[in-house]
């Protein structure tokens, strides 16, 4: 996948190739899906949902530009899939999915990867190296999300590892 797929369409970053070969993407679709795991192609996760193509995965990691001292945020992350592509590229991923079966599917699959986690602390979150709730409950990120127009901004902290910083809104 990776040679064919990716490096013959222009991906070069070798931190988001190597990402993408330890990564098996087979892990992160249904048992129905195993055998189109590998084209590329989204593929259906459930719920309406779909696994992205692996070369438009590849394609916005690079040009993310990721160190591995970054952190980054997920927002609607489906299968777990480009979360635990990003654990490999920065020091902490935040995934946030609104959809509870997704949720627990996600937690599921990730439990089982090197460096990721997932929390017991609350139900419905789950992420890569910390805890993140699912977006129909409280995140870690605000106690509230912002209203429309609103230009008022909280802080972020996770339960779990005590990650802190700036407004993430």
């Amino acid at each position: 996948m990776v040679t064919l797929q990716l490096e013959a369409r222009g991906i070069r970053d070798p931190r988001v190739l190597a990402a993408m070969r330890e990564v098996p993407r087979h892990q992160f679709v249904s048992e129905e899906q195993v055998e189109l795991a590998y084209e590329d192609c989204a593929l259906p996760i459930g719920e309406g949902q779909t696994i992205s193509q692996p070369y438009v995965v590849a394609w916005m990691l690079e040009a993310l530009a990721l160190r591995a001292g970054d952190r980054a945020l997920e927002v609607g992350a489906g299968s777990g899939y480009a979360a635990a592509i990003l654990s490999r590229l920065v020091r902490a991923v935040f995934a946030i999915e609104r959809d509870p079966a997704l949720v627990r599917e996600a937690r599921r699959r990730l439990a089982s990867r090197p460096r990721c986690s997932s929390s017991s602390r609350r139900a419905g979150g789950w992420c890569c190296r910390c805890a993140v709730r699912s977006a129909t409950r409280r995140s870690c990120a605000s106690s509230a999300a912002p209203t429309a127009g609103s230009t008022r901004a909280t802080s972020a902290r996770c339960s779990s590892c005590r990650w802190s910083s700036a407004p993430c809104w």
